[in-house]
């Protein structure tokens, strides 16, 4: 590090360390404005994202392309409700079958034809 810190010295690229004079730093306020601003950015996403499902966060960090367009959680949930109304009219033909196979009438039949 000295070595290279010496290098450029000769080259006349460094010239030591420098003097503070307060003149090309950020002042306080602004840093506080700044951190304060990304800060209320991230949560007024953050809550617009809970609230309204946009996206805003995958958005901002680069996940998705346009933050308002339907999520896969739509799709799925669709999917979700197909899936329950098939269950239910399956449930119903399963009722309808045990109710038949309970049937006395039905146990009797098999029997003639066990016998057959």
């Amino acid at each position: 590090m000295v070595l290279t810190l010496y290098r450029l010295a000769l080259a006349g690229l460094y010239k030591g360390p420098q003097k503070f004079d307060g003149k090309n730093t950020m002042s306080t306020l602004s840093l506080v404005l700044i951190i304060g601003s990304i800060t209320s950015l991230v949560l007024l996403a953050s809550y617009l994202d809970a609230k309204f499902q946009w996206r805003l966060n995958d958005w901002m960090n680069g996940e998705c392309s346009n933050p308002f367009e339907k999520s896969v959680t739509d799709k799925q949930q669709q999917r979700l409700e197909e899936k329950d109304a098939q269950i239910e009219a399956l449930m119903a033909r399963i009722e309808t079958l045990e109710t038949i196979v309970t049937e006395p009438a039905y146990e009797l039949n098999r029997k003639i034809n066990a016998l057959k």
